[in-house]
């Protein structure tokens, strides 16, 4: 089913962000055996969104992906830096 709904949004069907995410958590309780009426699910997407703007908060760098996808400091001492040419 996710997969059928990935196909259909790269096939052009507009989905709003909200519409999508609701979609995926549906599709994600069901995939574990969860509740997913619309109480639950509206739950489940409450709790996230608080857990999500915590760790935003407590973490602002995760905002900036060349900070946490890519450390040059990691490849100093290692023939790797040379090679990138960092």
């Amino acid at each position: 089913a996710a997969s059928q709904f990935q196909k259909e949004i790269s096939m052009g069907t507009d989905f709003s962000f909200d519409e999508y995410y609701e979609t995926m958590v549906r599709l994600f309780a069901f995939a574990l055996k969860l509740d997913f009426d619309d109480e639950t699910i509206t739950s489940y997407i409450h709790r996230s969104n608080v857990i999500a703007s915590k760790i935003i908060r407590e973490h602002p760098n995760l905002t900036d992906p060349e900070k946490y996808l890519f450390n040059k400091e990691v490849f100093k001492t290692s023939p790797i830096h040379e090679l990138l040419d960092l």
